[in-house]
């Protein structure tokens, strides 16, 4: 849940694994008033399929959804945002999962502004 996500660092990337259908990952992680720009990039290997991103506010109101419909990498761009706790949401499409390959998530922050949603690990 986003209540007992994992704490992770910024600009290091994070493996996991989603291991059932309707299996979901949570971390949260801190934006600063120095780096409120953010790059959310949730990067895939060919065989996990279709797997996707939402990013969460502090208050726990979904503020970026990716939905691409592929096994694609994608990512989102978010800048100025308040200093906080934010929450990243890990999940496949309802029937895609994989136990054994991991997809690698990276929160990017910095204090200047974000213009490519290209992802960058």
């Amino acid at each position: 849940t986003r209540e007992t996500s994992k704490t992770i660092g910024t600009n290091t990337p994070v493996s996991g694994t989603i291991k059932t259908a309707d299996d979901v990952d949570w971390f949260n992680f801190t934006v600063t008033s120095a780096s409120p720009n953010i790059r959310g990039s949730l990067v895939l290997s060919s065989d996990l399929g279709n797997y996707d991103i939402e990013l969460y506010n502090n208050a726990g109101r979904r503020i970026r959804r990716g939905i691409r419909v592929s096994n694609a990498t994608e990512a989102q761009v978010i800048n100025d945002l308040p200093a906080g706790t934010y929450t990243v949401k890990i999940m496949g499409d309802g029937t895609t999962y994989n136990t054994t390959s991991p997809y690698k998530l990276k929160v990017t922050t910095s204090n200047n502004e974000i213009f490519s949603v290209t992802p960058k690990l």
